[in-house]
């Protein structure tokens, strides 16, 4: 019988409204680091962020709006945009202590990746790909 009455406590509380907004507030973050950084939130992230939900300091637009506004989307979305591919950690990381140290912009980083060693080895490989197509509005929404 106590463990009836466990399993009745433990499916009231899954049921609860309570309960059900804080995995969706996990979920929303979750699915929208996925969705416009490719990654996992880390800890940190999902804890300041699921913080401000419970206190609603912020709601998924708001959440996809900073997000939009991060260095790390910048980075990500600047590299595909000029290299089609996804950035490498290393080269994420030099461009990150860069915008950090020099505060540039989308434009400003977009001719700094044109202008880079990678930038002309991927150039020479362009010319032979028929598919290569980027659309900016589609990438830098």
């Amino acid at each position: 019988k106590k463990q009836m009455n466990e399993k009745i406590l433990i499916d009231n509380i899954k049921t609860s409204k309570e309960y059900k907004d804080k995995n969706n507030n996990s979920e929303i973050i979750t699915r929208c680091y996925l969705e416009l950084l490719h990654r996992e939130p880390d800890t940190d992230s999902l804890d300041h962020f699921f913080n401000l939900f419970e206190k609603k300091q912020m709601n998924e637009k708001i959440l996809i709006d900073n997000i939009k506004t991060s260095n790390e989307y910048l980075i990500k979305i600047c590299y595909l945009q000029v290299f089609a591919k996804q950035i490498q950690e290393i080269d994420f990381e030099y461009y990150d202590n860069y915008i950090k140290q020099n505060k540039i912009n989308h434009d400003e980083l977009i001719d700094m990746m044109k202008k880079s060693d990678n930038y002309n080895k991927f150039n020479f490989r362009k010319l032979f790909s028929e598919n290569y197509l980027i659309d900016k509005e589609y990438y830098c929404r």
